[in-house]
């Protein structure tokens, strides 16, 4: 692939990513004094990571409502303004953002607290009302698609215009990193999002033999190497399970709302295989809440696994889940892994069960659940596929 002129330009390889010190920015002026103290509107916040600065959108309404956003999408939160201080949850995952309020509303300065392998981490943020500089629409020539690898993993980077600037996707053979936000500057590509559970940021600029190079940063991630390759196939998340039969008859589990009782293992079932602290398998219920309006004779059932050796966490991020979606499909938590999750399948997992047990189609991965085409392509697939167990419970 062509490098962009102006990256040719600028320099020969990716920059080494330098620690960055929160500093407080001020913002725009035109926000609306809120009754807590703290202006109303559109703000920009920026998380220091070892990665960089990682840029995020938020928006601060009455009574203090926060929400985050990123592309086309937006994280609602449970906050609370209290004596020039914001505190910020982000149901279903357990991190949080407690913040100072400035004397004249318009800047914020606190961290953002987050679970890991069972210990607490955190990083700190600064936010200043106001839109921020706006980012650059992509220049003339930049392509819409780059093929990477990601450490070892092989990807596909899609890029479509923003709101200003770009909205990217990352595609994984078995995941997606969906709704980045941010834009090109004379040093190459920068997409970054924060959802309250995840902190993303790639940058990318012009490496050795004409290719892109950079760095992936996040929470779990910190200093991947990023360098353009050759396209590779990411494999169809339809043909990743071998399909055979599921037996449930005898699978007992804590009901959320409820109590310990049998999974249901007669008729035609949609069985949803998720992880509390999975983004994607959160993205996907709305879709089977969907499913389950739209086929009703189709019994959606989802089973999660939680957050380990907490069951009580779990039952509250499931419940937290549940009424945000509005779920009325049975949710089940699960103390361990499902005893028929196989190797091929990773979270979220989505099994169409015909009466007999007999698996009839399986999608794996959270790949292309969060936007596009290839999210209303999974979405029509799996209409398809509950329409046809309709057809087998008659």
């Amino acid at each position: 692939m062509l490098i962009l002129g102006l990256l040719l330009a600028c320099r020969t390889e990716a920059p080494e990513p330098e620690p960055v010190a929160p500093a407080s920015v001020k913002g725009s002026a035109a926000a609306l004094e809120g009754p807590y103290g703290i202006a109303l509107g559109d703000w920009t916040g920026e998380l220091a990571t070892l990665g960089g600065p990682l840029r995020f959108r938020l928006r601060i309404t009455g009574n203090c409502q926060v929400e985050l956003l990123h592309g086309a999408e937006t994280t609602p939160t449970f906050s609370q303004c209290e004596d020039h201080s914001l505190s910020v949850r982000f149901p279903p995952y357990l991190g949080s953002l407690t913040a100072r309020i400035s004397e004249d509303g318009e800047s914020l300065r606190g961290r953002w607290d987050y679970p890991r392998d069972g210990l607490w981490h955190h990083l700190d943020f600064v936010g200043s009302a106001g839109p921020g500089t706006p980012a650059e629409p992509a220049p003339e020539g930049a392509p819409s698609q780059i093929s990477l690898r990601v450490g070892s993993r092989p990807a596909q980077m899609r890029l479509e215009p923003g709101s200003p600037g770009v909205v990217g996707s990352v595609l994984f053979p078995a995941k997606d990193e969906a709704q980045l936000e941010g834009g090109w500057t004379d040093e190459g590509l920068e997409l970054s999002r924060f959802d309250g559970s995840r902190a993303l940021l790639y940058r990318l600029g012009p490496g050795p033999e004409g290719r892109f190079a950079g760095q992936k940063w996040s929470a779990d991630e910190p200093g991947v190497p990023i360098v353009e390759a050759e396209f590779a196939d990411l494999g169809d998340p339809w043909a990743r399970v071998p399909l055979g039969e599921v037996d449930i008859s005898g699978l007992s589990a804590q009901r959320i709302g409820g109590a310990v009782e049998p999974v249901p293992s007669t008729g035609p079932r949609i069985v949803f295989l998720g992880d509390t602290t999975c983004p994607g398998c959160n993205e996907l219920e709305p879709v089977m809440e969907g499913l389950s309006k739209e086929f009703p004779e189709v019994q959606v059932i989802g089973l999660y696994t939680g957050v380990g050796g907490s069951p009580g966490k779990s039952d509250r991020q499931l419940r937290q889940l549940r009424d945000r979606y509005r779920v009325t499909h049975p949710m089940y938590r699960l103390d361990s892994v499902a005893p028929f999750f196989t190797k091929g399948m990773a979270w979220p997992t989505v099994l169409f069960l015909a009466p007999d047990g007999r698996v009839s189609a399986a999608f794996s991965g959270s790949r292309s659940t969060a936007m596009g085409p290839e999210h209303s392509a999974m979405v029509e697939r799996f209409r398809a596929e509950a329409g046809r167990l309709r057809g087998l419970g008659r």
